[in-house]
């Protein structure tokens, strides 16, 4: 937008100059990109990108569910945004777990399968109750 308006170029430049403080924050949030970009590269690379999408997903249900929070004083927090955040995450678990399930190989000891099924399937279910959780918390503030 900056490139197609000259105006709009022009004052945000001179907007730079008449604060100082411009400069810093626009250079603390480019190395805040850079940085980000950079992680997700990294999950990827480690992780794949399924998880590493998973965890783009999370990071802004959190990043949500923290501005209800803290800034939250005219935002209203309905059943619908809580219905929405557990089929988000019921998905992300299903997601996860899908892709635990068809990479791991087949062992032939069938209880440890088992097992590790079950951990997933809890550990999936005790992140549904901590934003089932933090749902709560938002929803008994705005109250």
């Amino acid at each position: 937008m900056l490139i197609t308006e000259p105006r709009l170029t022009l004052e945000a430049i001179t907007f730079c100059f008449h604060v100082p403080q411009a400069f810093w924050w626009l250079f603390l949030l480019s190395i805040g990109g850079y940085l980000s970009v950079v992680f997700v590269l990294l999950l990827i690379k480690v992780y794949a990108a399924t998880y590493a999408e998973c965890v783009k997903g999370l990071r802004k249900v959190f990043s949500i569910g923290v501005s209800y929070l803290f800034i939250g004083d005219n935002k209203v927090f309905s059943e619908l945004h809580a219905l929405g955040i557990s089929f988000f995450i019921l998905s992300s678990g299903v997601t996860i777990y899908e892709k635990y399930v068809h990479e791991r190989k087949p062992h032939k000891d069938i209880k440890h399968n088992n097992l590790q099924n079950k951990t997933i399937v809890k550990e999936c279910v005790a992140l549904l109750f901590t934003f089932c959780f933090l749902i709560e918390k938002i929803t008994t503030k705005n109250k």
